[in-house]
C-alpha cells in the first residue's frame, strides 16, 4: 500500500487487513528511510 503525503500528515485506509502485527516504512522525498512496527486489534 501507499499514501500521498498531505498537510498534517499521511492517511492510510487498512481496514482490508487482518489482525496482526504490521511493519510500516516510509521513504521520503531526499531517500530518507524510518520503519515503524504497529499492532492492528
Amino acid at each position: 500500500m501507499s499514501g500521498v503525503p498531505r498537510q498534517g500528515g499521511i492517511t492510510i485506509d487498512v481496514s482490508m487487513l487482518s489482525t496482526g502485527v504490521y511493519l510500516l516504512r516510509t521513504v521520503t522525498e531526499n531517500g530518507t528511510n524510518r520503519q515503524f512496527r504497529w499492532l492492528k486489534q
